[in-house]
């Protein structure tokens, strides 16, 4: 396809196509074609995107390497004199989760009226908690039946109830809140509070409706 076709059906504007092309063509994604004017042809979407995915561990890997020794070594002393602390957006959220569900020695309970957050990242990480034979509790709404059925055929405790706010109790230690309007979460450490909030769990859990699996 030429430069200017390219143009029109990327919406972009023909002063910035050949720029954008180069910028493809160093990705791989393109190769240009031996004809006057220049065409240019893609590559397979699956092998660039393997490709990319490919450097972005080696940068991981790279970027480790110095990064989380540090972190280890300092990790949670910036912590240590708080029993609350905030955290933004919904990336901040499921890293914090992880963070605080990374030690977890026995139990790990979500609540929470919207699951779209777990994608196959978080998935992999809570089903390493069930082999590492940590006691996972899931109370979920009906969209998320799947979802909650899943973890239910790896050994998690599931229920089904009409929720409200959203929030993960930690070993009985640490309640990550999360909030929806904007994105945004709290970490509470009191014991009192999460005494509450593993109460008013068990409450909702024993009252919910459980799944039951589909037989064929």
């Amino acid at each position: 396809m030429k430069a200017n076709d390219l143009a029109i059906h990327a919406h972009v504007a023909s002063s910035k196509i050949y720029a954008v092309l180069q910028e493809l063509k160093t990705m791989g994604a393109v190769i240009e074609l031996e004809s006057s004017p220049a065409k240019y042809g893609a590559q397979s979407p699956r092998h660039v995107l393997d490709n990319l995915l490919s450097e972005v561990e080696g940068m991981k890997d790279l970027a480790l390497k110095d990064a989380e020794p540090a972190f280890e070594k300092n990790a949670g002393k910036e912590f240590g004199n708080f029993n609350c602390w905030s955290i933004t957006g919904i990336s901040s959220i499921k890293i914090q989760l992880r963070q605080l569900a990374k030690d977890c020695k026995k139990s790990l309970k979500i609540c929470d009226p919207d699951l779209n957050w777990i994608g196959k990242s978080e998935s992999k990480f809570l089903n390493k908690l069930l082999r590492e034979k940590k006691q996972l509790e899931i109370i979920g709404t009906e969209p998320f039946h799947d979802i909650l059925e899943d973890f239910k055929n790896n050994g998690a405790k599931v229920r089904i109830s009409n929720l409200s706010g959203a929030y993960y109790i930690i070993d009985d230690i640490a309640v990550l809140l999360r909030f929806n309007t904007p994105d945004s979460g709290v970490t509470i450490k009191d014991p009192i509070f999460i005494k509450e909030k593993v109460g008013e769990f068990n409450r909702i859990f024993k009252s919910a409706k459980e799944i039951k699996s589909e037989t064929i």
